[in-house]
């Protein structure tokens, strides 16, 4: 074969652009899933603070029923802790019972009021290290609600 021919060939191979398409493809698909199931953990992320937040404060409003009563605030607290917590935990989808950390509850900021703090244990999530970062290196999600009144 000559030269020139060789020489053609070779620029017809180098300008030809079949099967660039799937080059194209198999070097942004892992990206394209990589991005994907980040939005998805990260989706599950936001759904499970939000489901903490939100038995927190359930646990907060249930216990309105028992505030202001005969109870003092150790009994009140005992209460929260020992039946509220457990009974409301198990009507919200996105928590574990078993990872559900301390629950915590004292005096407030002001004469009658109780603060109660939850915590859930979140290092079983996917993308951890990410999401550690975002809750200045915590794998705990702490949520607070505070009972008014009494």
């Amino acid at each position: 074969m000559s030269q020139s021919k060789l020489r053609d060939r070779a620029a017809r191979a180098w300008r030809d652009e079949a099967g660039s398409a799937t080059v194209e493809f198999a070097i942004l698909f892992p990206v394209f899933m990589a991005i994907l199931t980040g939005m998805a953990w990260l989706a599950l992320y936001l759904l499970t603070i939000a489901n903490v937040q939100q038995l927190t404060h359930e646990v907060a409003r249930q216990s309105l029923q028992h505030h202001g009563g005969a109870l003092s605030r150790a009994e009140l607290c005992a209460t929260i802790e020992q039946s509220l917590v457990t009974d409301l935990t198990e009507t919200f989808v996105m928590i574990s019972p078993e990872r559900l950390g301390s629950v915590h509850c004292s005096a407030g900021t002001r004469a009658g009021w109780s603060e109660i703090t939850l915590t859930y244990d979140a290092s079983f999530m996917g993308f951890n290290s990410v999401f550690r970062r975002l809750n200045d290196g915590s794998d705990q999600i702490t949520a607070k609600a505070i009972v008014m009144g009494g």
